[in-house]
C-alpha cells in the first residue's frame, strides 16, 4: 500500500511478515495512520482510508456531549465538552480518532 509523503523521494509501503507476527497488536496501537488491524490473530492492512478525517460527520452525529465541530471539513474535538466516552473513536470509519 503506497503512502504519499512530502518528506520522502519514494512512496512508503508496509510489509507485514506474517510468519513472525505474533498478533500482539502493538503496531496497531501505535500506527493508526496505516489502518492496521488484527484479523484471525494476525496483523493485516485494512481497507479503511489511511489519510485521516474525511469529514463524514459520523463522530459528531454520535457524540452525546456535542463536543465535535467541523472546521474546513475536518473534525475538531472540544476537550472541555468531551467526556471521553469513546463513541467518536468507534464510529470513525478511517480510525482518525484515537483516545490516548
Amino acid at each position: 500500500m503506497p503512502i504519499p509523503t512530502t518528506r520522502a523521494k519514494e512512496k512508503a509501503q508496509i510489509l507485514i511478515n506474517t510468519e513472525k507476527c505474533t498478533g500482539c497488536g502493538l503496531c496497531v496501537s501505535v500506527c493508526k495512520d496505516f489502518s492496521l488491524e488484527i484479523k484471525d490473530k494476525k496483523v493485516v492492512i485494512s481497507d479503511a482510508s489511511v489519510f485521516g478525517c474525511i469529514g463524514c460527520g459520523l463522530c459528531a452525529k454520535n457524540c452525546p456531549s456535542q463536543a465535535i465541530e467541523f472546521t474546513r471539513n475536518l473534525a475538531k474535538i472540544d476537550q472541555k465538552k468531551c467526556t471521553d466516552c469513546g463513541l467518536c473513536e468507534t464510529k470513525c470509519p478511517t480510525k482518525a480518532i484515537v483516545r490516548i
